[in-house]
């Protein structure tokens, strides 16, 4: 939906703003606020798919918008997120600006890139000039999001199936090797030194090696220890998936998995802490599945599937 505001409501805006930007926490250069000119930049539309991420890590993607004084060189960081709406207006010093770049957070999980058209800025005393931005590649991300749904009777699979569907489609994880390119890499590695191998094919899968000898060898030689995801495009058995909410998966009674058999690091999840791992171990296989969260969220951003640890 594309935010439009009429400019009475844009100099009703602007005032709040002016209020807001008052305060003494703000990091605002309040001699920008003497001028009444300010940078009004909003994200044009948010897209439907962003429904059915979880409310930590929808809430935790932000779009930052830096511009550039061109006489002072001083730069402003411009951040649209769940919280404002998607929308800021920010005082500025009458000049002119340029658009230096748009980032979006997250955006290994999401694959979420923002653009704006916009490469400059003539910011004049008593105006608010208007900055669009939008999301670059949605396609990719509906469709991540649509095939990121456990086809039928998936989600009923067994944790420790060694099955995982990405992008809709359902891999043996024994084969991904075999089914996915990687790159060879000619590096030595220690005794019980792990290596992580990005796919060259399908983004967010990383192989796990690790050098299980007692000698030196090169990471093709190593033995194949498991296999790391780190975007949405994976889903596995009871819908455990990166970005999925912490509660959902890992809570004792309502989540997919129930308590973790342990924890790496600290299980204060959720208050900005040390990262945490919560690990799921199947006694029989041996096999293990490491959720990780960083500090302060409530998502898992890393799953690592492991085969025959036995711890």
């Amino acid at each position: 939906m594309k935010i439009l505001l009429k400019n009475t409501l844009l100099s009703l805006a602007l005032a709040l703003a002016l209020i807001i930007f008052c305060l003494p926490s703000c990091s605002v250069d309040k001699n920008a606020l003497s001028y009444g000119s300010a940078c009004y930049a909003y994200l044009d539309a948010v897209p439907m798919e962003f429904g059915y991420l979880s409310d930590g890590l929808r809430g935790d993607i932000e779009i930052t918008a830096s511009v550039r004084n061109v006489s002072s060189n001083k730069r402003h960081s411009i951040s649209l997120s769940e919280k404002n709406d998607y929308q800021q207006i920010y005082p500025l010093i009458p000049g002119k600006y340029d658009v230096s770049y748009i980032s979006v957070s997250n955006s290994s999980l999401t694959l979420l890139k923002a653009k704006c058209d916009v490469e400059s800025l003539e910011i004049k005393v008593g105006e608010t000039v208007e900055l669009p931005i939008y999301f670059d590649g949605l396609k990719l991300f509906g469709s991540m999001i649509r095939n990121g749904i456990p086809a039928d009777g998936f989600a009923e699979t067994g944790v420790f199936s060694r099955k995982v569907q990405y992008d809709g489609k359902i891999y043996d994880l024994d084969s991904i090797r075999k089914n996915m390119k990687f790159p060879k890499k000619d590096e030595r590695i220690a005794p019980a030194e792990y290596a992580y191998i990005p796919s060259e094919s399908h983004a967010g899968i990383v192989l796990i090696l690790q050098n299980q000898t007692s000698s030196f060898i090169t990471v093709e030689e190593a033995t194949y220890a498991g296999v790391r995801f780190t975007n949405l495009y994976a889903v596995f058995p009871k819908g455990v998936a990166v970005g999925s909410d912490l509660r959902a998966i890992a809570h004792a009674k309502g989540g997919a998995l129930g308590t973790p058999d342990y924890f790496l690091g600290s299980p204060m999840f959720g208050l900005g802490g040390d990262k945490i791992e919560m690990v799921y171990l199947d006694r029989v296989s041996g096999d293990r599945i490491k959720l990780l969260a960083n500090p302060g969220d409530t998502y898992i951003s890393r799953i690592d599937y492991e085969f025959a640890k036995y711890e």
